[in-house]
């Protein structure tokens, strides 16, 4: 009997609970977008972490991205000996160097919190900076190979088709 009443109680207080439990659960077009076109990739020496990479390829998440002349995406860069000198970290390390079908970028700019995708990265690392990084267009190449290099480790490589 006992058990009766407390599964009553039970049903009755859930009953209660607020709608607004369910708005966590809302659908994000753009957070589902970008889950299938985020990847990472770390460089690893002697079984330790030496950098990671993560990037959001934003061309094709939403057509404001969507560019004829420009690549963009959202990269994250943690590295565990980075320099101490705030000037010289994470992008700005000498030791590192981001290219994209071995390229340099046009442009990197500090992700902001007024960016459309602030909030909506997936595999978001809470020790990495994050960038809106843009390279040139290139017609007719359909393999767009990020790549994160330091002189004394392997490649850190991360590839996405093009839109």
């Amino acid at each position: 009997m006992n058990k009766l009443i407390g599964f009553l109680i039970l049903i009755f207080l859930s009953g209660c609970a607020s709608h607004q439990t369910l708005e966590a659960f809302k659908k994000d077009d753009l957070f589902e977008k970008a889950v299938l076109v985020t990847q990472k990739s770390d460089i690893i020496n002697s079984l330790e972490t030496k950098a990671i990479i993560n990037a959001t390829y934003l061309n094709t998440i939403d057509k404001s991205f969507s560019s004829d002349k420009v690549e963009r995406f959202i990269i994250g860069i943690y590295i565990t000996d980075d320099e101490k000198n705030e000037e010289f970290k994470f992008l700005n390390n000498p030791h590192y160097k981001l290219l994209m079908n071995d390229k340099a970028p046009l442009s990197i700019k500090p992700f902001s919190k007024e960016h459309k995708m602030y909030g909506k990265i997936p595999l978001h690392n809470n020790w990495a900076k994050y960038y809106e990084v843009e390279f040139e267009k290139t017609p007719k190449i359909y393999k767009l190979e990020l790549k994160l290099s330091n002189a004394h480790f392997d490649d850190a490589k991360i590839v996405f088709e093009s839109e």
